[in-house]
């Protein structure tokens, strides 16, 4: 993975002398990212492993990159699909999400990598290609 990473030395000072803190940015730009899919119950936890990737120099995307007045679900499957690999942090919220469902659908159609990151124990459902089967109404993927 260190193709995905940046020097972010200059950036992190200039916040710190800025006294800003725990600022985590969504990757912007051209370069090879990291895809990040998660609950959004489970923030705080998703967002203190980003910025930890990110202080380890490694550009990093998830939704908190999209514009406002842009559509979420055209933009995020975009940035899926531009991505070099998806990180997915599974828990009882990601199991229980269509949303997240939809999301790694589309990762394994691209044939991307997947990265899975298990919170509180959880494991795939026994019948994990029923799991991984895009919902009848989000066919259009």
């Amino acid at each position: 993975m260190q193709e995905h990473k940046k020097n972010t030395d200059s950036m992190q000072d200039q916040e710190e002398q800025a006294g800003v803190e725990n600022i985590i940015k969504s990757y912007r730009g051209n370069e090879p990212f990291l895809f990040v899919s998660y609950a959004h119950d489970d923030s705080k936890l998703v967002r203190s492993i980003i910025s930890q990737l990110q202080h380890d120099s490694y550009r990093v995307w998830y939704d908190e990159g999209i514009a406002p007045a842009v559509e979420y679900e055209p933009e995020i499957l975009n940035r899926l699909r531009e991505s070099v690999c998806g990180i997915f942090f599974i828990s009882a919220n990601f199991l229980s999400s269509d949303w997240c469902r939809k999301e790694m659908c589309a990762c394994i159609e691209s044939g991307k990598e997947l990265l899975l990151v298990f919170f509180e124990g959880k494991k795939p459902p026994e019948n994990y290609q029923e799991f991984f089967k895009i919902p009848e109404k989000d066919a259009e993927i």
